[in-house]
């Protein structure tokens, strides 16, 4: 295969995933506003994990992961909200567990990561674009909205 087709391949392979995964986003009720957001977060997973895959091969998967959050811990362009931590861990477990069946996804405390990272800002817009309900949404605001009637 020459390195054109080389390329074409995993261009063709890097497409058909993107079709997957949005498709899984879809099915899970992610808004399709988020959609890039979470393959952002994806691909710069998937860059950092290729990186230490070739600098260190005594490092597993999950090992990697969890040094790629505290890598990033700090850092502006990584994850300052809890709802961007949210769309970057959904979109690690959804990509490697769900489409890929990787077996260390499984070894992962995805909810014990997700109230480590629950106390970062919080930003009622793009709740709704992380398949939080619009209901939901609504009986928070007005509970909210009772809450301040009471207090008064």
């Amino acid at each position: 295969m020459s390195d054109s087709n080389a390329r074409d391949f995993g261009t063709e392979r890097r497409e058909a995933f993107y079709k997957e995964f949005t498709q899984l986003l879809f099915n899970k009720g992610v808004s399709e506003k988020s959609f890039h957001w979470h393959w952002r977060w994806l691909c710069d997973w998937g860059q950092y994990r290729r990186q230490r895959a070739r600098e260190s091969k005594e490092l597993g998967t999950r090992e990697i992961f969890e040094e790629y959050l505290s890598a990033k811990r700090g850092i502006p362009e990584f994850p300052q909200q809890a709802w961007q931590m949210r769309q970057l861990l959904n979109a690690v477990r959804w990509a490697h567990g769900e489409l890929l069946k990787e077996a260390w996804v499984d070894e992962v405390e995805w909810e014990a990561l997700g109230l480590e990272y629950a106390d970062l800002n919080e930003d009622a817009h793009e709740a709704v674009g992380d398949a939080v309900g619009l209901e939901e949404l609504v009986i928070k605001i007005n509970l909210n909205l009772i809450a301040l009637r009471i207090f008064r």
